[in-house]
């Protein structure tokens, strides 16, 4: 037994060469002969196994070379096999592999082993490392894209809370209304009803706003006024007794700017402020009645608007009291009255808060129009 290992401390190439070969096969006749009659039987039976080195018998150094790089190639052919017959290797071998790594040149490179390459082994590591390195960066752009994508879900999020919920238009808007432009916009509710929706804009001053309700109420019509958040906010007290007299209201943007020449921050903004204003001060949401200042408005304005929500309400009379040169009461009522039925049937009449002529001529134009058969109803009426 000493012997026996012993041999495999020999710097014979040959014999070592032998001895690794037919010690993987498990030769008893191999281990009769080197030690001298004495029979040495595996514990085990071991598996048959193809070294390296019979692998390259018969084939010249540039075939091995050849040989080896097609190995390196396939993680599942050369070094798992070498590896293979080095586990069931024995303490002999074990001991002559670290021999030679004691008496290499350099001590930087291992020692070229029977049946395996250095080069085989040093290829594998960086195999190896190279795997983990991707699976590293693998795992790490998942994660950030992970997280990128809640982030952005969070951006939006916070986004649509910062604006107010759009709102789909009533269906009482889209029945009989044969007069809806783009985008739900409104200029004259249906025919035949006989029925005419007085509106007043309010956003400059809160003039003779007294006699004006007052008008109205002694001949019991309700009508619908736009008001500014700005003008809400000048004149609390006023914007209170719209809706305490049985008035609704409608959204006319925060400071009565020209919304085509605005950014649509800018636009939206305009109508959310205000929204909250009124809202908060009437009681009573404006949604979704909305009148352009100046009644300036686009596609792209209108756009804005129905996201929010909110459908355009136009005229189809202007009576003209807050253009330059300021009219007289009789110039506003001839060009209310002197309409026929038939233009006046389902018709928006446009009128102003903070005018004196508009509240001397309104008591006038209402006895006229009841006196025709009309009824003076809000927009929310007229358009059910």
């Amino acid at each position: 037994m000493r012997e026996f290992f012993s041999f495999g401390k020999s710097t014979d190439p040959t014999r070592r060469r032998k001895f690794v070969a037919d010690k993987a096969k498990g030769s008893r006749q191999f281990l009769r002969n080197e030690t001298q009659g004495a029979v040495i039987a595996p514990q085990h039976p071991r598996p048959t196994l193809i070294s390296r080195g019979n692998m390259y018998e018969g084939q010249s150094p540039i075939d091995r070379t050849a040989k080896n790089r097609r190995d390196h190639r396939s993680r599942h052919r050369a070094w798992p096999r070498c590896a293979r017959v080095l586990s069931f290797g024995c303490a002999g071998h074990r001991t002559f592999r670290r021999d030679r790594m004691d008496r290499a040149p350099n001590r930087g490179t291992s020692a070229r082993l029977p049946g395996c390459s250095s080069t085989s082994v040093t290829t594998r590591t960086a195999r190896r490392r190279d795997h983990a390195v991707a699976l590293v960066r693998s795992t790490s752009s998942i994660f950030i894209t992970t997280v990128a994508v809640l982030f952005l879900a969070w951006g939006c999020s916070l986004l649509r809370a910062s604006h107010v919920r759009t709102e789909t238009t009533p269906a009482r808007w889209l029945g009989k209304n044969s007069h809806m432009k783009a985008f739900g916009e409104v200029e004259r509710g249906p025919r035949g009803r006989s029925e005419i929706a007085l509106t007043f804009d309010a956003g400059a001053n809160a003039e003779c706003f007294d006699d004006l309700i007052a008008a109205l109420e002694s001949a019991h019509v309700h009508s619908t006024f736009f008001i500014t958040g700005n003008w809400a906010q000048r004149n609390r007290t006023c914007a209170e007794a719209i809706t305490k007299h049985g008035h609704e209201v409608g959204n006319h943007t925060w400071n009565h700017l020209d919304l085509t020449t605005q950014s649509d921050a800018v636009v939206r903004e305009e109508i959310a402020r205000a929204e909250v204003l009124l809202a908060a001060i009437s009681g009573q949401s404006p949604r979704p009645r909305w009148r352009a200042p100046f009644g300036a408005r686009d596609d792209r304005v209108l756009r804005i608007a129905a996201n929010l929500g909110y459908r355009s309400i136009y005229w189809t009379i202007d009576a003209l009291d807050s253009v330059e040169p300021r009219k007289a009461p009789e110039f506003i009522i001839d060009r209310i009255t002197s309409k026929s039925d038939a233009e006046l049937d389902g018709a928006i009449i446009l009128m102003h808060v903070g005018e004196k002529s508009t509240a001397d001529a309104l008591p006038p134009i209402i006895a006229n129009l009841q006196g025709r058969g009309f009824h003076l109803v809000t927009i929310s009426k007229l358009l059910q």
